[in-house]
């Protein structure tokens, strides 16, 4: 109950910063409960029900602030919700 309790009140902390929009906010959250997993563009837009333009930004923006990391296989971009996401979450200014 307790981590149940401390996740809550991360995922409020992370939407009062007002940094991220929702289909971010999931994702970050995803990764948290789940680090190491992959991510790519069109996955991304379609579990979020967004185009490729939206779903590519959104990705790329959470990398720009350190909280994906970001890979190449082939033509294909891949993002890695790192295993200390909530540590770099936490140095997020605001």
């Amino acid at each position: 109950k307790r981590k149940n309790q401390q996740m809550k009140d991360f995922e409020k902390q992370l939407a009062d910063l007002d940094l991220f929009n929702y289909c971010q906010l999931a994702l970050l959250i995803h990764g948290m409960k789940h680090p190491g997993f992959v991510y790519n563009i069109r996955s991304h837009g379609a579990s979020h029900k967004v185009s490729y333009q939206t779903a590519r930004t959104d990705l790329l923006t959470l990398a720009d602030h350190g909280l994906l990391e970001r890979r190449k296989r082939g033509r294909q971009f891949l993002f890695q919700a790192p295993a200390d996401l909530g540590k770099r979450l936490k140095q997020l200014p605001g």
